[in-house]
Protein backbone atom coordinates (compact mmCIF):
# COMPACT_ATOMS: atom_id res chain seq x y z
CA UNK A 1 0.00 0.00 0.00
CA UNK A 2 1.49 3.33 -0.65
CA UNK A 3 1.96 5.42 1.98
CA UNK A 4 -0.61 8.26 1.29
CA UNK A 5 -2.70 5.58 0.83
CA UNK A 6 -1.97 4.47 3.90
CA UNK A 7 -2.50 7.88 5.41
CA UNK A 8 -5.78 8.05 4.47
CA UNK A 9 -7.42 5.12 5.49
CA UNK A 10 -5.74 6.23 9.36
CA UNK A 11 -7.04 9.51 8.83
CA UNK A 12 -10.20 7.37 7.96
CA UNK A 13 -10.44 5.37 10.49
CA UNK A 14 -9.72 7.97 13.35
CA UNK A 15 -12.87 10.38 11.72
CA UNK A 16 -14.68 7.15 12.23
CA UNK A 17 -13.57 6.50 16.18
CA UNK A 18 -14.00 10.17 16.67
CA UNK A 19 -17.59 10.15 15.38
CA UNK A 20 -18.61 6.69 16.70
CA UNK A 21 -18.00 8.51 20.20
CA UNK A 22 -20.24 11.49 19.18
CA UNK A 23 -22.29 9.54 17.68
CA UNK A 24 -22.95 7.33 20.81
CA UNK A 25 -23.21 10.04 23.13
CA UNK A 26 -24.48 13.45 21.84
CA UNK A 27 -27.06 14.02 24.12
CA UNK A 28 -27.87 15.77 27.37
CA UNK A 29 -28.30 12.79 29.58
CA UNK A 30 -26.48 10.57 27.76
CA UNK A 31 -23.72 8.13 29.37
CA UNK A 32 -20.38 7.68 28.48
CA UNK A 33 -19.51 4.73 25.75
CA UNK A 34 -18.42 2.55 28.12
CA UNK A 35 -20.92 3.28 31.38
CA UNK A 36 -23.48 2.34 28.48
CA UNK A 37 -21.74 -0.68 27.33
CA UNK A 38 -21.40 -1.77 31.04
CA UNK A 39 -25.81 -1.01 31.63
CA UNK A 40 -26.47 -3.20 28.71
CA UNK A 41 -23.97 -5.82 30.32
CA UNK A 42 -25.63 -5.98 32.95
CA UNK A 43 -28.95 -5.76 31.96
CA UNK A 44 -28.02 -9.20 29.47
CA UNK A 45 -25.95 -11.06 31.96
CA UNK A 46 -28.27 -10.79 34.71
CA UNK A 47 -29.77 -14.19 36.50
CA UNK A 48 -32.24 -14.63 38.53
CA UNK A 49 -30.61 -15.07 42.19
CA UNK A 50 -32.42 -15.31 45.78
CA UNK A 51 -30.42 -12.99 48.26
CA UNK A 52 -32.16 -12.65 51.23
CA UNK A 53 -35.18 -14.40 50.79
CA UNK A 54 -35.74 -12.32 47.69
CA UNK A 55 -34.97 -12.90 44.34
CA UNK A 56 -33.34 -10.33 42.11
CA UNK A 57 -31.87 -10.26 38.61
CA UNK A 58 -27.95 -9.92 39.36
CA UNK A 59 -24.79 -9.88 37.45
CA UNK A 60 -21.02 -10.74 39.18
CA UNK A 61 -18.65 -8.21 38.82
CA UNK A 62 -15.97 -11.05 37.94
CA UNK A 63 -18.64 -11.79 35.09
CA UNK A 64 -18.77 -8.47 33.54
CA UNK A 65 -14.51 -7.99 33.84
CA UNK A 66 -14.55 -11.43 31.63
CA UNK A 67 -17.03 -10.48 28.97
CA UNK A 68 -15.74 -6.71 28.99
CA UNK A 69 -12.04 -7.65 29.05
CA UNK A 70 -11.07 -5.05 31.33
CA UNK A 71 -9.45 -5.37 34.80
CA UNK A 72 -11.22 -5.58 38.11
CA UNK A 73 -10.18 -1.87 39.20
CA UNK A 74 -11.42 -0.67 35.80
CA UNK A 75 -14.57 -2.28 36.22
CA UNK A 76 -15.00 -0.82 39.74
CA UNK A 77 -14.61 3.03 38.96
CA UNK A 78 -16.87 2.33 36.31
CA UNK A 79 -19.29 0.97 38.80
CA UNK A 80 -18.65 3.88 41.36
CA UNK A 81 -19.73 6.01 39.07
CA UNK A 82 -23.24 4.57 38.05
CA UNK A 83 -23.51 3.67 41.68
CA UNK A 84 -22.92 7.14 42.65
CA UNK A 85 -25.85 8.18 39.70
CA UNK A 86 -28.10 5.74 41.19
CA UNK A 87 -28.18 3.44 38.03
CA UNK A 88 -27.01 0.35 39.93
CA UNK A 89 -26.30 -0.76 43.09
CA UNK A 90 -23.64 -3.30 44.44
CA UNK A 91 -24.48 -6.54 46.84
CA UNK A 92 -21.86 -8.91 48.50
CA UNK A 93 -22.87 -12.27 48.57
CA UNK A 94 -23.09 -13.79 52.42
CA UNK A 95 -22.45 -16.84 51.63
CA UNK A 96 -19.22 -15.87 49.72
CA UNK A 97 -17.67 -12.77 50.55
CA UNK A 98 -15.79 -12.83 47.39
CA UNK A 99 -18.57 -12.82 44.76
CA UNK A 100 -20.17 -9.11 44.21
CA UNK A 101 -22.95 -8.96 42.19
CA UNK A 102 -24.52 -5.84 40.81
CA UNK A 103 -28.31 -4.70 39.32
CA UNK A 104 -29.89 -1.86 37.61
CA UNK A 105 -32.08 0.12 39.35
CA UNK A 106 -34.96 2.07 38.01
CA UNK A 107 -33.23 5.18 36.95
CA UNK A 108 -30.93 2.62 35.79
CA UNK A 109 -33.36 1.14 33.32
CA UNK A 110 -34.84 4.32 32.67
CA UNK A 111 -31.59 5.77 31.12
CA UNK A 112 -30.13 2.39 29.59
CA UNK A 113 -33.81 2.81 27.70
CA UNK A 114 -33.86 5.75 26.31
CA UNK A 115 -30.36 5.67 25.55
CA UNK A 116 -30.99 2.36 23.36
CA UNK A 117 -34.01 4.03 21.95
CA UNK A 118 -31.48 7.25 20.53
CA UNK A 119 -29.17 4.78 19.65
CA UNK A 120 -31.48 2.46 17.09
CA UNK A 121 -32.90 5.83 15.98
CA UNK A 122 -29.70 6.85 14.93
CA UNK A 123 -28.56 3.38 13.97
CA UNK A 124 -31.43 2.67 11.59
CA UNK A 125 -30.86 6.06 9.54
CA UNK A 126 -27.65 5.69 9.40
CA UNK A 127 -28.21 2.09 7.43
CA UNK A 128 -30.82 3.50 5.68
CA UNK A 129 -28.43 6.51 4.21
CA UNK A 130 -26.19 4.30 3.30
CA UNK A 131 -28.45 2.05 1.13
CA UNK A 132 -28.47 -1.55 0.74
CA UNK A 133 -25.48 -2.43 -1.47
CA UNK A 134 -23.01 -0.13 0.55
CA UNK A 135 -24.62 -1.54 3.41
CA UNK A 136 -23.65 -4.90 2.79
CA UNK A 137 -20.19 -3.88 1.84
CA UNK A 138 -19.91 -1.77 4.77
CA UNK A 139 -21.05 -5.24 7.51
CA UNK A 140 -19.07 -7.50 5.21
CA UNK A 141 -15.97 -5.36 5.69
CA UNK A 142 -16.38 -4.79 9.24
CA UNK A 143 -16.87 -8.45 10.01
CA UNK A 144 -13.43 -9.21 8.35
CA UNK A 145 -11.54 -6.55 9.85
CA UNK A 146 -10.99 -8.59 13.03
CA UNK A 147 -10.02 -11.77 11.85
CA UNK A 148 -7.80 -9.38 9.40
CA UNK A 149 -6.58 -7.48 12.21
CA UNK A 150 -6.03 -10.79 14.28
CA UNK A 151 -3.84 -12.22 11.30
CA UNK A 152 -1.83 -9.27 10.99
CA UNK A 153 -0.45 -9.26 14.84
CA UNK A 154 0.31 -13.15 14.23
CA UNK A 155 2.37 -12.72 11.50
CA UNK A 156 3.89 -10.23 12.84
CA UNK A 157 4.80 -11.35 15.86
CA UNK A 158 6.06 -14.41 14.92
CA UNK A 159 8.68 -13.07 12.38
CA UNK A 160 9.34 -10.20 15.09
CA UNK A 161 8.58 -7.48 12.77
CA UNK A 162 6.72 -5.70 15.51
CA UNK A 163 9.87 -4.62 17.00
CA UNK A 164 10.87 -0.94 15.82
CA UNK A 165 11.58 -2.90 12.26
Amino acid sequence: MKSNETEELLTAMHRIKRFMQDFHSNQNDCLPQFAFYLLMQIKEQAVLVTLDQQMRRLTRISDLCQSAEVSKPAISRALRDLEEKGYIERINSKRDRRNVYVYLTEPGENVLHRQKEVMDRRTNLFIEKLGETDRSHFTRILNRIPDIMQEVMNETMLKGKDKNE
